[in-house]
């Protein structure tokens, strides 16, 4: 199925990345200032997230890396370009920027993640001031085929559409966690019939529908009862 844990490897050397931190915490900044310079000494064109505030023109980020590009998600040129990110965060800062990866032609590039939250389901690699990030981005820097590469993990995310009773699509947006369909305000419950590749499967009756991704299976799907689900499934 192509999903779960895999081998991964460079074909040719890597030249931007994307850095992503936390937003309104203090320690990531300073974390950030330490991946960017790791980044940069080694040859690395760095972007930072544009949205965040404190990257902004008036933030504490923006008055030590003046030099280092914002990156826009809504540029599908930019998107492109970046060849892998790094967070420095929690979950909800990878979900995030996997926000920002929303077109179906441009992949979501691999993620290096660095746990600075509360939750860490998605960050494996631990950041505090005891850790350099330089061990963690040097293994991921050299993966090539003739070393062997690195481990990763592949995770699906879901493709959710609005789609109208005459089949015009609305929206469209692709999720790492979960599609919730649910009502607007305090309102009688709703009968949902699930469908799967057009064949009818169940009739649900609720206050909504959680569609789960394995990834979202520990978030909302686990506290609403639902079990946890491998990511290679």
């Amino acid at each position: 199925d192509g999903l779960g844990h895999r081998g991964f490897a460079w074909h040719s050397p890597p030249q931007v990345a994307l850095v992503v931190k936390k937003w309104g915490c203090s320690e990531a900044s300073s974390a950030l200032r330490r991946v960017v310079e790791s980044l940069l000494a080694r040859g690395i064109e760095v972007w930072l997230d544009g949205a965040d505030p404190c990257v902004g023109a008036s933030g504490q980020t923006a008055q030590l890396f003046p030099d280092v590009p914002r990156f826009n998600g809504a540029q599908e040129q930019q998107r492109a370009m970046v060849d892998f990110i790094v967070t420095v965060g929690g979950d909800g800062t990878l979900l995030r920027t996997a926000g920002y990866f929303q077109d179906d032609s441009v992949p979501m590039p691999p993620v290096v993640s660095f746990s600075f939250g509360s939750l860490g389901f998605l960050t494996p690699f631990q950041f505090d001031e005891h850790e350099s990030p330089d061990q963690v981005l040097d293994s991921v820097l050299a993966a090539r085929p003739e070393t062997g590469g690195i481990n990763c993990t592949l995770r699906s995310r879901i493709r959710c559409e609005l789609i109208d009773e005459e089949g015009v699509v609305h929206i469209t947006r692709l999720a790492l966690n979960e599609c919730v369909l649910a009502q607007n305000g305090a309102r009688p419950i709703v009968r949902v019939d699930c469908l799967v590749d057009g064949q009818h499967v169940t009739q649900i009756q609720g206050d909504g529908v959680i569609l789960s991704t394995p990834t979202g299976s520990s978030a909302y799907n686990t506290a609403a009862g639902g079990g946890l689900v491998a990511p290679s499934v």
